[in-house]
């Protein structure tokens, strides 16, 4: 079905050239110049849609109908007689009248020149009360039929009790005046293969608003802005596609999820350049807020730049019923996340994360596995619980293993950040599997674990900066104390332990795990009140190594400890290079006995003021 040809025909002899999607009070909304048939055209008003139908004079003049209905004063417009149309009444575009056949010719068609449209031309009362299901589909398939581009929701409540899933295949934006809500019925609302936006709308009691599946393309854009989900599945679903397919950019700008069965954001594009979400607020959702990419390794150099900004997230359920297009298991399990990426390069900045599950598997606030990753200045609350942590950066698998190996190469940035545990259920704030990692300027209160460090670094423990952080550390309601501050939990080399503030830990501050520790530089931290009777209690311990060399501890200041500094070695291990200088030990055992190592200097230290 296609008239345009005629309309345009029509409109071209009848004068009324430049007439832009003219509909009685939606002009401004849809940024119309509400241009009109010229004036010395006769004219004929009518009242409704229904009326027009029933007019039984055929005429070549204009018709205005005042409204669709008689009862409202919306969808209403121009219409013009087309004698050898014999194209299907469509209640909106296309209007048969009642006293011809469908075999008869003749038909009235609505005066149209822009690509917007409105469901308030298919007869849409949006009230809240009355059914506008077959409104709004035939809105959206007449768009898709004749190379509509954008639909305009007008303010009010769409009610479709009985929607079904429309297949998006041509380019299509929907925009609302703000105000506009579509309440659904449990169904998926839209099916999407090609560029797509909507901007302004609210849905409640749908499936997933947008399912992005069975894409078989390289999209330019997918963006969403501005829209709100309540009691439904998720926002966004994206199955992965087939290689090479995707979307250059895919934002998702200032929308709300609450109460919802299955994530705010699911999308596993096989390929993007860029997925931003910012500025959304998230919560009561079940298993994970924001997911984007998967395991799959063979796509993660092709998910390129996530960038994850300002958005707060808070409630996150644990569920563990992970997510399934049937009859296929696609992920999840006892999982929960605030933010879950895969992907080449993401920054994470400014975000509000709290009450991330923490009580049934896996739970993280924030859980990357990308090669290039910044985590700034976001604030996690009682976001996570064992065996990770608030903050997991895991290894990344993109690569052949040589180039693996490389990844001390690759920076890791986190800084800025503020973690709070105020709940007592045992859980780290970071756990970071990577080299050549930067742990700048953050703040770490609370109760975490009594027997897990709040920071865990592990893997490949290679250029490693700690600078700037603060433990604030509390004990638990029982009189428990974390177990610590920051661990390494393999072989340790090249790290600068500079300007941190470490306070109430109940083992070490800084414990550095496997066999051996080399060129570590420990300068100008202030260790403060371990409060421990353990006697194993100390600010950092290398210890039980085979090869500890190059060891620098100067300018720091042990204030209320049993132990400031504790070195020891395995049996036939090896002690070399280390400089004890220029530190406090105040109130506090005095120097550790070095007797095994070779190439000591240990100098002006001030003793137990």
């Amino acid at each position: 079905m296609d008239n345009l040809k005629s309309r345009r025909k029509f409109i071209s002899l009848s004068g009324v050239i430049g007439a832009t999607a003219i509909i009685s009070g939606c002009n401004e909304a849809l940024g119309t110049n509400n241009t009109r048939p010229e004036e010395n055209k006769e004219q004929k008003i009518i009242n409704s849609i229904s009326a027009l139908r029933s007019l039984m004079m055929i005429s070549s003049q204009v018709i205005s109908v005042l409204s669709y209905h008689e009862d409202t004063s919306i969808g209403g417009g121009y219409f013009y007689w087309d004698e050898t149309n014999t194209t299907d009444d469509d209640n909106g575009m296309v209007i048969k009248p009642n006293h011809l056949s469908q075999a008869q010719s003749g038909r009235w068609i609505r005066i149209i020149t822009s690509h917007v449209i409105t469901p308030d031309y298919f007869g849409a009362k949006y009230d809240g009360l009355n059914d506008d299901t077959e409104a709004v589909l035939k809105t959206i398939i007449f768009a898709q039929e004749n190379r509509f581009h954008k639909i305009f929701f007008q303010s009010g409540i769409y009610n479709l009790p009985n929607w079904t899933t429309v297949t998006i295949i041509k380019k299509l934006s929907l925009e609302a005046a703000a105000g506009a809500e579509l309440h659904g019925n449990g169904e998926n609302f839209l099916h999407i293969q090609t560029d797509f936006y909507a901007a302004g709308l609210a849905f409640s009691n749908f499936g997933s608003i947008f399912l992005v599946k069975d894409i078989n393309t390289y999209i330019d854009s997918f963006i969403i802005e501005r829209c709100s989900v309540k009691n439904s599945k998720n926002l966004l679903f994206w199955l992965e596609g087939e290689d090479n397919t995707g979307a250059k950019k895919i934002a998702v700008k200032d929308c709300i999820g609450e109460q919802l069965s299955n994530r705010f954001i699911f999308a596993q594009p096989a390929m993007f350049d860029i997925f931003t979400v910012s500025d959304c607020r998230v919560y009561d959702v079940n298993n994970h807020a924001i997911l984007i990419g998967n395991n799959n390794e063979e796509y993660f150099a092709k998910r390129k730049n996530i960038y994850l900004l300002n958005n707060t997230i808070e409630k996150i359920n644990s569920t563990g019923d992970g997510i399934y297009d049937a009859p296929t298991f696609i992920s999840g399990g006892n999982e929960t996340q605030g933010i879950l990426v895969y992907g080449h390069r993401t920054v994470i900045t400014g975000n509000f994360i709290k009450n991330v599950g923490q009580s049934v598997g896996d739970s993280e606030g924030i859980y990357t596995k990308c090669l290039h990753v910044t985590v700034d200045h976001n604030t996690l609350i009682d976001a996570g619980g064992l065996p990770d942590g608030f903050l997991a950066i895991k290894d990344y698998r993109a690569e052949p293993l040589p180039e693996i190996e490389q990844l001390h190469k690759y920076n890791i940035f986190i800084n800025g950040n503020v973690f709070i545990s105020e709940k007592e259920v045992g859980a780290r704030a970071i756990s970071c599997q990577r080299a050549h990692v930067h742990l700048l300027n953050n703040k770490f209160i609370g109760t975490f674990s009594t027997g897990a460090y709040v920071v865990r670094l592990y893997g490949l423990l290679q250029k490693i900066k700690v600078l700037g952080n603060e433990f604030l550390l509390l004990d638990f309601s029982d009189g428990r104390k974390n177990i610590g501050c920051i661990r390494t939990s393999n072989n340790t080399r090249d790290l600068i332990f500079s300007n941190n503030y470490m306070q109430n830990w109940g083992q070490l501050g800084l414990s550095l795990g496997g066999d051996e520790a080399q060129w570590i530089i420990i300068s100008n931290n202030q260790f403060k009140e371990c409060g421990s009777t353990d006697t194993h209690s100390a600010a950092f311990g290398i210890d039980q190594k085979y090869l500890i060399n190059s060891i620098s501890v100067y300018g720091n200041i042990f204030e209320g400890m049993r132990s400031g500094v504790r070195l020891s070695l395995q049996d036939g291990g090896e002690g070399k290079k280390i400089i004890i200088k220029d530190n406090i030990f105040d109130k506090t055992k005095q120097l550790p006995i070095l007797d095994h190592f070779t190439d000591v200097i240990v100098k002006d230290n001030i003793l137990d003021s």
